[in-house]
């Protein structure tokens, strides 16, 4: 991860950074917000030399309440908990957005955020950073356990096929589809009876999430899911056109908040034309991004669904996130 990202959110927010590996996840309760860290220590923030590299990276673990070196080729992700739909990550990480939004506003967003990390440190028996990782053997059970209490009725209900169409999740559950039980007892007994590396397994529920609001996706725009894993399906041109058009819209809103904050910028500060390039400069990225994607790169509906511009992240929840996902078991 690009060190100044890094470091502006660390410096602004309370974030969740998320190291996922085959052997499990990592979640790291982040900052280097003053404020943000004697909020929930409550205590004075020590003085710190921070190190901030494209390799290593100092940051304030929350939860434990430790100082630590992150590497940071371990990050997967991070996460803004708490901030409004209004006040997107760009707001945090990109320069031209500097000063739009206060570290007063950001610590009053985050706030009841903070509220929930303090009553999870209730919980907790001891300081040590080994309890932000959860081997993937304890978390597949617990997101299977979760997921079949909670989900059971959107798969009884129709939607059996969003699954059926998928090689990977088929040859665990196609067998037990439609039974009610395929989100029980038939249903864990089944992963865990197939010779699966439980290291690398593939089900969970941010996957199903975003299979179903891909599968609306598709609907609304009167196309069928099809095999994700089958090159040159009968669909794959519409839904390059489909995503193109998805990318340009995201890019054109963008750049309509973009251009109207400008012009307000342009004439609360005049002298500061340095800073309007810069945003012009980003503008004319977000013109271009569709038109330097190379469509033709994607044999595949997952290929496609799975990619999307980095400088449109953090990505919709309608694209597939290939962190989770092998293309076999």
């Amino acid at each position: 991860m690009h060190k100044d990202v890094l470091l502006r959110a660390l410096k602004k927010c309370y974030i969740i950074i998320c190291c996922f590996s085959n052997k499990g996840e990592e979640y790291i309760h982040a900052s280097l917000n003053r404020k943000i860290i004697e909020y929930i220590t409550k205590k004075p923030r020590e003085k710190r030399e921070i190190v901030s590299t494209h390799e290593i990276h100092t940051l304030f673990d929350l939860k434990n309440e430790v100082w630590m070196d992150l590497d940071t080729k371990k990050i997967t992700q991070f996460e803004l908990p708490g901030l409004p739909h209004e006040v997107g990550p760009h707001y945090v990480v990109n320069p031209a957005f500097e000063g739009r939004v206060l570290s007063e506003e950001f610590f009053n967003f985050q706030k009841p955020e903070l509220d929930k990390l303090l009553e999870l440190k209730t919980f907790q028996t001891n300081n040590d950073t080994e309890n932000n990782f959860i081997p993937s053997s304890l978390l597949l059970n617990i997101k299977l356990i979760n997921f079949a209490a909670q989900n059971k009725q959107n798969f009884i209900n129709n939607k059996q096929t969003i699954l059926e169409k998928d090689s990977i999740s088929k040859e665990i559950c196609s067998s037990y589809m439609p039974e009610i039980k395929f989100r029980d007892k038939a249903y864990i007994q089944k992963l865990f009876e197939t010779k699966i590396d439980k290291n690398i397994a593939v089900i969970n529920v941010k996957y199903l999430k975003q299979i179903d609001n891909l599968q609306n996706i598709l609907l609304a725009n009167k196309l069928e899911l099809d095999n994700l894993d089958e090159e040159d399906s009968k669909n794959l041109v519409a839904y390059k056109d489909l995503w193109k058009g998805l990318i340009d819209s995201v890019c054109d809103n963008l750049i309509n908040e973009l251009t109207q904050d400008n012009d307000k910028f342009k004439k609360e500060f005049p002298e500061l034309s340095s800073e309007e390039d810069e945003v012009k400069f980003v503008i004319n990225t977000l013109k271009n991004t569709s038109k330097d994607i190379d469509f033709n790169k994607f044999k595949t509906p997952r290929e496609l669904f799975s990619f999307w511009p980095p400088i449109l992240y953090p990505a919709p929840e309608y694209v597939l996130d290939s962190v989770f996902l092998k293309n076999e078991f």
